[in-house]
């Protein structure tokens, strides 16, 4: 992944007192239900 865009990441996740991890994981997860695996 693109240095900037994880600390960019990283500095928007701090702003919200949670972490870059938890919020990839969010993200992640967001974007599975707009682009079906074939699992839900």
């Amino acid at each position: 992944m693109d240095p900037e865009i994880i600390r960019r990441i990283k500095s928007a996740a701090a702003l919200r007192e949670t972490t870059a991890s938890l919020v990839m994981e969010q993200a992640a997860a967001e974007w599975l239900e707009r682009h079906q695996d074939g699992k839900k």
